[in-house]
């Protein structure tokens, strides 16, 4: 019996080292392609070493202002057109625009920044929350959405009509997200 039971015991753990997870980043253009590096760790000390996975999920950070008021603007999100009759921005703000999961063994500090394009003339925009954030380690034997996370909104810093700018997509900006040691 003692023998079955180390089986089973031994088998649980096999089965409960690997977890895989799926990003997803959406490719929006036709001969668009979207790239992640595959990579090996070797650990020959045995000792417990800090393990670092950390996931970063987007939202579609697109904010549209429709000039003429007769428009229509995809939604992937429920995959329906949000059709508007009046000029102005279809929003001014994204909710959980980007959410960060610690998935390591060790604590981790989020860091956020924004440098504005060339395409932002005069337009701004604010991600909330500012300060950095320590996100603690994750918890052995949780399951993989139990992580602890954080998430940021990322909103236009006033809902004026863009100047100078004829239909087209412009760069208002780039976020990056910084992981470091608390």
């Amino acid at each position: 019996m003692k023998k079955f039971a180390c089986l089973v015991l031994a088998l649980a753990m096999v089965l409960s080292l690997s977890i895989s997870a799926n990003a997803v980043s959406p490719i929006e253009a036709l001969d668009g392609t979207d790239a992640k590096d595959v990579t090996i760790v070797v650990d020959g000390s045995g000792a417990e070493s800090p393990r670092y996975y950390v996931t970063v999920t987007w939202k579609d950070l697109k904010f549209t202002y429709n000039s003429n008021g007769a428009g229509k603007t995809w939604n992937p999100e429920n995959h329906e057109y949000t059709y508007t009759t009046e000029p102005g921005w279809t929003s001014t703000a994204i909710s959980d625009a980007i959410k960060v999961d610690n998935h390591s063994n060790v604590s981790v500090k989020v860091s956020t920044a924004k440098a504005l394009g060339a395409g932002a003339n005069g337009k701004d925009f604010t991600i909330t929350p500012t300060a950095d954030q320590t996100l603690t380690r994750a918890i052995a034997g949780t399951g993989f959405n139990t992580a602890p996370s954080i998430s940021y909104d990322i909103a236009l810093t006033n809902d004026d009509a863009p100047t100078d700018l004829t239909a087209g997509n412009y760069t208002l900006g780039t976020v990056t997200v910084t992981i470091t040691a608390p």
